[in-house]
């Protein structure tokens, strides 16, 4: 019996199409879970400063502003055009417009250092921020290159960014003053869409 059920599940784990739909409902799954801890975080930061919940926020922001856009939201909306679902293409269209805003509230040099932000929270050492190697011996000069900029122009621009804003928290407390409304009427304008399209699903049943 066992190795009948092994078998089958063989047979799933094999097939192109099976595997294609669930990799699809998954990243569903995986994008919707991220874009709810973004919402929690949101309204949790602006009820009460929180330096573990701000790391936290600003993680999940700069993954769905870069990896969710990359690998799931610009590639179902293309999908989405294609199928006659209007309150899906609403709700996907009203998506990938807030979040495109909310990366426009950041100049470049400051989203780079939302990322920095990003990598300093995941990861306990920046060693590609640095100009010294793992064993702490000098990179040449093109080592202490990170997408082929110097290392030390990024962190002078970094030091303008904290100069601009009074250092970390001042930078924290500027944008989270900034992105609050608009994530909180993203959250309000998604659950809009969501609650009537299944009106319009109870009233055709």
């Amino acid at each position: 019996m066992t190795k009948e059920i092994n078998n089958d599940y063989l047979k799933l784990l094999t097939d192109f199409h099976v595997q294609a739909s669930a990799e699809i409902f998954t990243k569903k799954i995986q994008y919707e879970q991220w874009l709810g801890k973004l919402f929690y975080l949101n309204d949790a930061l602006h009820k009460q400063y929180d330096l573990f919940y701000q790391e936290l926020f600003w993680i999940v922001l700069y993954q769905l502003l870069t990896e969710g856009n990359n690998q799931y939201l610009n590639k179902t909306v293309i999908l989405v055009k294609k199928i006659n679902e209007p309150y899906e293409k609403k709700w996907y269209n009203r998506l990938r417009k807030g979040l495109l805003e909310l990366k426009d509230q950041f100049t470049t040099v400051e989203f780079e250092y939302l990322e920095y932000r990003r990598h300093n929270s995941c990861h306990i050492f920046q060693q590609d921020y640095s100009v010294f190697k793992k064993d702490n011996s000098l990179k040449n000069k093109k080592e202490q290159n990170r997408k082929k900029r110097s290392v030390i122009n990024i962190e002078l621009e970094f030091f303008s960014v904290l100069q601009k804003y009074g250092g970390d928290t001042g930078f924290d407390t500027h944008f989270r003053i900034v992105l609050y409304p608009i994530i909180n009427q993203l959250n309000i304008d998604l659950n809009t869409i969501q609650e009537e399209d299944m009106n319009k699903k109870e009233i055709n049943e």
